[in-house]
């Protein structure tokens, strides 16, 4: 009778092992972020201007990226798989005047929803892959 109690009990702890493993909380994901970055009056594209994505506590995580010569930015970050991945992130002038103008700093959410997701992975490591563009103006101090 032992050995049928602690055989049901196996059962019940592998059950829930194997649950607990596939609800895709512990998977990695890929995130890719793209987006322009403009003078909120003129439209006209901004060069240099710094992205940095913060609220996370490790340092392989914080990334940071700048604007090309016509404003485009671009992310890849890996990190733990979520129905709505929500990322911090800072965008700042950091070059004065030469790109035309002095701009004030932004601090933005970006939510990755359901519909941007690209794929989804059959492994049981990486979760997939979701792609965003995401647009930003900036406004003259």
């Amino acid at each position: 009778m032992k050995i049928f109690k602690y055989s049901i009990l196996l059962v019940i702890v592998c059950i829930g092992f194997i649950t607990a493993c596939n609800d895709n909380k512990n998977n990695l994901a890929y995130y890719q972020l793209n987006g322009i970055v403009t003078d909120s009056l003129t439209t006209n594209p901004l060069k240099k201007i710094r992205i940095i994505r913060e609220g996370t506590d490790y340092l392989l995580y914080s990334d940071t990226t700048y604007t090309d010569s016509i404003g485009k930015y671009h992310f890849e970050l890996t990190d733990y798989y979520a129905k709505n991945a929500t990322f911090s992130i800072k965008v700042e002038d950091v070059d004065g005047e030469s790109n035309g103008g002095d701009y004030v700093t932004r601090k933005l959410n970006v939510i990755f929803s359901k519909s941007d997701w690209i794929n989804i992975a059959t492994d049981s490591e990486y979760y997939g892959t979701a792609s965003k563009n995401f647009d930003i103006k900036l406004q003259k101090k």
